[in-house]
């Protein structure tokens, strides 16, 4: 869901998952995972590296895009 953008999906699932520890456990490690693999994308790409402005850009894009997702999917839970 998170690849497909499917962020109305993942508030259903958080709104209908938050009170089960475990399964809330479960997709905030998705979440954690994915955020790293999309983090790692932009740091360890070369040519992106070569231009800081680029660099920087790609980064704030990344951090805007996961701030929206926890504030809109996840009622801006912390643990997200």
């Amino acid at each position: 869901m998170l690849n497909h953008k499917g962020f109305d999906k993942l508030e259903f699932l958080y709104k209908t998952f938050k009170r089960v520890k475990s399964i809330l456990i479960f997709i905030i490690n998705k979440m954690s995972s994915y955020i790293v693999k999309r983090g790692e994308a932009i740091v360890t790409d070369q040519t992106i590296l070569k231009d800081p402005i680029e660099f920087t850009a790609k980064l704030l894009k990344l951090k805007k895009e996961m701030d929206e997702i926890v504030s809109g999917s996840f009622q801006n839970d912390i643990r997200f």
